[in-house]
């Protein structure tokens, strides 16, 4: 394809260090983190930039094209919307109520110096300037779909694609014959305006 590539492990993710609390906002202070690598080191290769991240990681990569306007592109599989959408559907699993439930997110704000509503992807795809493609799959039950078709209907007009992959669940929607076709194509159009942006 022609791209240079940086594969980075997140907080307490593959060979990073340990950390007790990660967040879409950790995740996007790691991508982020990289980004500025990616400047520093090679300035003429980081005039386009794109994100693929997964899961938390997908959510990550859309708050930190929020934070960063050379984030040219992101494309987010699975991607969590909102931490608050995740974690209430565990606690009714376990017979929880939701006022109590509620009630500890409240308490984890507080503990952990964290705001659900600030780090909520969905709450900030509308002020990012990157293109994205939302891909999920239909079957997610870890992340389920309804993450991507709200984090689609809050982006700005013109900038998300929002891709349902049919059959797949969380973590194997590249199995997809046209995973790659449709990822290749997406960075095509919205990440390799120049030959800087390769």
């Amino acid at each position: 394809m022609g791209y240079n590539l940086l594969a980075f492990d997140a907080r307490n993710h593959g060979d990073s260090s340990p950390y007790p609390r990660p967040t879409v906002y950790s995740f996007a202070e790691d991508a982020l983190s990289a980004v500025h690598f990616v400047q520093g080191e090679k300035p003429q290769a980081a005039r386009q930039l794109g994100i693929i991240g997964l899961s938390i990681g997908g959510g990550g990569a859309v708050n930190a094209a929020a934070m960063d306007e050379n984030i040219a592109c992101v494309v987010a599989v699975g991607a969590v919307a909102h931490p608050i959408w995740t974690m209430l559907p565990e606690f009714r699993k376990r017979g929880i109520p939701e006022g109590i439930a509620r009630a500890l997110f409240k308490f984890m704000e507080w503990r952990y110096g964290l705001n659900f509503e600030r780090i909520a992807p969905v709450n900030n795809i509308a002020s990012a300037r990157a293109h994205f493609l939302l891909i999920h799959g239909e079957e997610d039950k870890t992340i389920p779909l309804e993450h991507g078709k709200r984090m689609y209907a809050a982006a700005p007009a013109g900038q998300a694609e929002l891709w349902v992959v049919p059959g797949k669940g969380h973590s194997n929607c590249h199995t997809h014959p046209d995973f790659w076709p449709r990822v290749t194509a997406f960075l095509e159009a919205h990440c390799a305006s120049s030959p800087a942006g390769k």
